[in-house]
């Protein structure tokens, strides 16, 4: 078993599951995977998400959580990035939809092509 999946299992306190022999290997676990997403998808449930991403990080081991919907819609750096927007509909309300990506911190200026630039100072096309 590699030292991280090692680390996660000893993080989350699953007994016996890093000597398991049919998880030793990715091969291992891959073949028995259904085996394995049980015995997480149990340990899981005995706490909520919080609880386990406190712990597991508080042990060392690299995670995240798997956001739903209303976390990412109301997660401060969601709206500190200004990636939701949102409009009034006279009939609906409210509408909150993804915003553009892409933030830009400054003015795009594109050079003008080779004698735009003096053709646009005397009114007349180049060429």
């Amino acid at each position: 078993m590699t030292r991280f999946i090692a680390d996660k299992a000893e993080a989350m306190q699953v007994d016996g599951l890093v000597d398991e022999p049919r998880f030793v290997t990715n091969a291992d676990r891959v073949a028995h995977r259904e085996e394995l997403n049980q015995i997480l998808r149990t340990r899981f449930q005995e706490h909520d998400s919080d609880f386990w991403v406190a712990h597991i990080t508080k042990q060392g081991v690299p995670n995240s959580r798997v956001n739903r919907i209303e976390y990412v819609l109301n997660d401060p750096q969601t709206e500190a990035r200004v990636m939701i927007a949102s409009v009034d509909h006279a009939r609906l309300g409210t509408l909150k939809f993804p915003a553009c990506a892409v933030k830009l911190c400054c003015e795009i200026v594109i050079d003008p092509l080779h004698g735009q630039a003096t053709a646009a100072g005397i009114g007349r096309a180049p060429g």
